[in-house]
């Protein structure tokens, strides 16, 4: 029977904290989980962004997955495979290390956070 109390008291507290009936303040703490919620969301869609890479930029057929640095392209099996083989251009984009321009595509988030360590 305590082990059931404890358990209610637990369930109650977290229930507290993650159910707002009263609307969410700046100083709650439901208002910072909230905020570290979606910070930790920005940052990972902004890491998945960063590490996608293009298949239509590239123009890469059918099987391929990206283009190598020397003009081969590597294969979704692993494989490494001459361009010409396959019925791809040799000299082709490479998007590995593109590095995009100061303020080019940048979410709102970001361009707030790079505004801010260019004032300090």
């Amino acid at each position: 029977m305590k082990q059931l109390a404890e358990a209610a008291k637990i369930q109650e507290k977290m229930w507290a904290v993650f159910v707002p009936e009263r609307g969410i303040r700046f100083g709650d703490q439901r208002f910072w989980i909230l905020l570290g919620l979606v910070a930790g969301l920005h940052l990972f869609n902004n890491y998945r962004e960063s590490t996608r890479v293009p298949k239509d930029a590239l123009g890469l057929p059918e099987g391929a997955l990206r283009r190598l640095a020397d003009g081969r392209v590597l294969m979704v099996d692993g494989s490494v495979v001459k361009a010409e083989a396959i019925g791809a251009e040799r000299d082709g984009p490479v998007l590995l290390h593109k590095v995009k321009e100061k303020g080019e595509n940048e979410p709102v988030l970001d361009r707030a956070w790079r505004k801010l360590k260019d004032s300090v």
